[in-house]
């Protein structure tokens, strides 16, 4: 489906330009002939209508193609270690690694609520192994896991990372941390889908208002992006180090409750530039949580690159900067349909999980 998508974007680009260009040809010569009367020539009104219609479709094609889909990756003729680092990548963000050579058990496990990620998994499964399977769905929480018994997979994952979990109480006593120093020895195209993926999973990206005084009282919009929750450091060290190769500054913050466990966060609008530079979120990948539940996070990257470059980031409330990043998510993908503020209007968590 992603797929016809992306020819479809492709296509209405691609006519829309040409059809464009001809038709404005077509007036140029209407306009240098002789009129032969005081009104309007024949068909000149036709070609403005074609015209406008043409750099619609033009501009459709270049919004559906402005976030790239993951298919074009699928297709490049890397060696299969490279795209062996993107599975692990989904699954040091999103999954867990099971081996017991002792009972010759293994299994993969990646877990989430968007089926869209799934559908990349299970195509780079394929594309990597050979292997076919489907994500299955759990009703109770509306989320998916797709699972894989193959101890090839288990023993190429475990010799990128030693595991992928990050439950254990600050890894000490021998016990290994997760890594993701394979994604530092990877290619940038490599890294940059890797890093996409991973961002997909389990990135978050919102804002904050924060009060500013400044010949008055006045409130600032700030982008907040974080990844990595409940990381270990080590961990946390090599994340910022790959994002740092893409161009995106980071910080670590962490969390009294958990001990030696953070995550990485940025408020700089070079942020979302960034992102909006490698390609944004998947397509289709939605925030789960919160008072956006449901819109698409390549959505609130829009909404707030376009209050950035207008200018429009400082208000005189915070009701007001809240309304004001709700209204362009209302217009910029016409989702008054599928989106409902909650009661509470002000109230955006800037660590809210997405």
């Amino acid at each position: 489906m992603r797929k016809v998508t992306y020819y479809l974007g492709l296509a209405l680009l691609l006519i829309g330009s040409s059809l464009t260009v001809y038709f404005a040809f077509q007036t140029s010569l209407i306009l240098r002939g002789d009129w032969g009367c005081a009104g309007i020539p024949q068909g000149y009104n036709e070609l403005l209508l074609l015209i406008l219609i043409n750099i619609g479709l033009a501009l459709t094609g270049s919004l559906i193609l402005r976030y790239p889909g993951f298919e074009a990756t699928l297709t490049r003729k890397w060696p299969l270690s490279e795209f062996k680092r993107l599975i692990a990548a989904m699954v040091l963000t999103g999954g867990t690694v099971y081996a017991e050579p002792s009972t010759h058990k293994y299994a993969v496990r990646y877990y989430g609520k968007d089926l869209v990620l799934h559908e990349i998994f299970c195509s780079l499964l394929k594309r990597v192994y050979g292997i076919e399977v489907k994500p299955a769905q759990w009703r109770m929480n509306n989320s998916y896991m797709t699972q894989v018994y193959r101890r090839e997979l288990v023993e190429d994952l475990l010799a990128l990372s030693p595991t992928y979990t990050c439950r254990g109480n600050g890894f000490s006593s021998g016990v290994p941390a997760p890594s993701a120093a394979f994604l530092l020895e990877a290619r940038e195209p490599v890294i940059r889908e890797a890093v996409r993926l991973a961002i997909s999973s389990t990135g978050y990206l919102g804002y904050s208002v924060e009060a500013r005084f400044n010949g008055g009282e006045r409130y600032v919009l700030r982008p907040v992006f974080t990844f990595g929750h409940l990381s270990p450091p080590s961990l946390l060290a090599e994340y910022q180090q790959v994002l740092r190769r893409i161009g995106i500054e980071t910080s670590m913050v962490f969390n009294g409750r958990f001990e030696k466990k953070g995550f990485l966060r940025s408020k700089s609008w070079r942020t979302l530039e960034a992102l909006e530079k490698l390609g944004g979120f998947i397509p289709g990948v939605k925030i789960g949580s919160g008072n956006f539940r449901g819109v698409e996070r390549n959505h609130m990257l829009d909404a707030l690159l376009m209050a950035y470059r207008n200018g429009s980031y400082s208000f005189n409330s915070r009701w007001e900067a809240a309304e004001a990043i709700r209204s362009r998510i209302y217009s910029l993908r016409n989702l008054r349909s599928r989106f409902k503020p909650s009661a509470d209007s002000s109230a955006f968590p800037p660590h809210q999980e997405g």
